[in-house]
């Protein structure tokens, strides 16, 4: 294990490093207190401790982390729920999401403009009906949900037994081991058949942290393929794995590559022009300083969007209802659109004063400028120009480069222009 001794030592290295993740941690800590208080054996799991681990193995720092999942062994899920809510409820930073049809929930706590995320869950099993089904979920031991995980790399669990008051590994497919030798190993020989969105996931995961599919792992991707098994999942969830890519995805060239190499793009049926602009200016949109990942894909998706429809210019506000189409297609959430429908009324008005951050460094990035309008709209609207004039004029006093306009003037250009 490098320089790592023993497992003991790894596990106090993960345990450092998960605390010295404050921004997290502090939150993650509540929840704990609060299942170790009630005897409860808990499971962290997932994306996390596989970063963690990446980082001590490679003596690297850790990226910020903002979220979690913690599985509890228990198979009272209604329990864990009410313990949770009357524990965190009276905090009104938090959020709590249930979803029982999946034994899972969600712990939000939100602070400023950054939402921590701790998701909780009993150990669960999946059953898949048929190839690329979404699956039956029902209730399972820690294996079933180990085993219904993508890749060994995210089925490592740090395991807290309540008995000893202790951390040890629970690694059943030697995830950790993959780690070492920088693989990506999936976990059984039927898992592209099962989800097929595990290819994707599978890309980003090699281009973002550097390691490579193993053998095996190649030939069963090569074999979903040629049975077309891409074919079979919903624009939705293609969708949704390509707004992962540009939220989470690093070395975007790489996975421009594999797109290519595994011919990606032909199963994106309804958001070609949009996949064919992220092919084309991958390596523009990498955007390595920038660390803050939500800054990073805000950038990256007004970028795409504005080269799919040409840019938004003076007094374009229809851009809002062209971009929308996009983002309803992409099935990005409300929430997350309207910093990009705020982004379109900037530059449609070309508002300068009090811009958002990501703003000013997509300005700065690829060396735009805002065109602040001679006049504004509403100010000749109040002077009683038409309606439908007002475009045709600003537009004309900027080709002309007219400034410093009176009312008189403005109403005689206007009498030129008709």
């Amino acid at each position: 294990m490098n320089n790592i001794k023993n497992k003991e030592e790894l596990i106090k290295k993960v345990l450092e490093r998960l605390k010295n993740n404050r921004k997290l941690y502090s939150y993650v800590n509540k929840i704990i207190k609060i299942l170790v208080s009630n005897n409860y054996n808990f499971y962290f799991v997932g994306g996390t401790i596989r970063d963690i681990l990446i980082s001590v193995f490679n003596n690297t720092k850790l990226q910020n982390v903002l979220d979690i999942d913690i599985v509890i062994e228990t198979k009272e899920y209604d329990k864990i729920v009410s313990l949770i809510q009357k524990n965190l409820y009276v905090d009104k930073k938090v959020q709590i999401k249930t979803y029982p049809q999946f034994f899972t929930m969600s712990v939000l706590f939100i602070e400023k403009d950054e939402i921590k995320r701790i998701d909780l869950s009993i150990p669960r099993e999946e059953e898949y009906l048929k190839p690329a089904a979404l699956p039956k979920v029902s209730v399972g031991t820690i294996f079933d949900d180990i085993f219904r995980r993508d890749f060994t790399i995210n089925a490592i669990c740090l395991y807290y037994n309540s008995l000893t008051k202790s951390f040890s590994f629970y690694d059943p497919f030697n995830g950790i081991k993959d780690i070492i030798d920088r693989k990506i190993r999936v976990l059984h020989k039927n898992s592209f058949i099962d989800d097929p969105t595990r290819i994707l996931r599978g890309i980003r995961f090699v281009s973002t942290i550097g390691f490579k599919f193993d053998i095996e792992t190649e030939k069963l991707i090569k074999e979903a393929i040629e049975k077309n098994m891409l074919s079979l999942l919903s624009q939705h969830r293609l969708n949704l794995e390509f707004v992962n890519i540009i939220k989470k995805g690093k070395n975007l060239t790489q996975i421009v590559k594999l797109f290519k190499k595994y011919q990606i793009t032909r199963y994106y049926e309804n958001i070609q022009d949009l996949l064919r602009e992220f092919m084309l200016n991958a390596n523009k949109i990498e955007l390595k300083k920038i660390e803050n990942t939500k800054i990073r894909f805000y950038i990256r998706l007004l970028y795409l969007l504005e080269k799919v429809t040409g840019g938004v210019g003076p007094l374009e506000t229809n851009k809002i209802g062209v971009f929308k189409e996009y983002l309803v297609k992409l099935d990005i959430p409300r929430d997350e659109r309207q910093p990009i429908y705020e982004a379109v009324k900037i530059f449609a008005y070309g508002k300068t004063k009090t811009l958002p951050k990501w703003i000013k460094i997509y300005l700065q990035v690829f060396k735009k400028k805002i065109i602040k309008l001679p006049v504004k709209p509403s100010q000749l609207v109040h002077w009683r120009i038409p309606k439908e004039k007002i475009k045709p004029l600003i537009l004309y006093f900027l080709k002309h480069k007219i400034r410093n306009l009176s009312k008189k003037k403005i109403k005689s250009i206007t009498l030129k222009l008709d």
